[in-house]
């Protein structure tokens, strides 16, 4: 019986290969680089990041 580490093994192994193997030539084909792919990763967690601030969260808990 597997365990839920060698799950999580096995899907980070099967994503790793479906990008190599697909992913990426299709990215290619289209002219999509891993840096463009970076950069637009780094954008959407800077707007994220904006959006939920950590005063957001602790905004309105009141004292106990």
């Amino acid at each position: 019986m597997r365990g839920p580490k060698a799950d999580c093994r096995l899907f980070t192994q099967t994503d790793e290969r479906l990008t190599e193997r697909v992913f990426d030539p299709l990215a290619r084909k289209r002219g999509i680089t891993p840096e463009m792919i970076e950069a637009q990763y780094a954008k959407e967690r800077r707007e994220a990041m904006k959006r939920y601030e950590p005063e957001s969260f602790t905004e309105g808990e009141g004292s106990a």
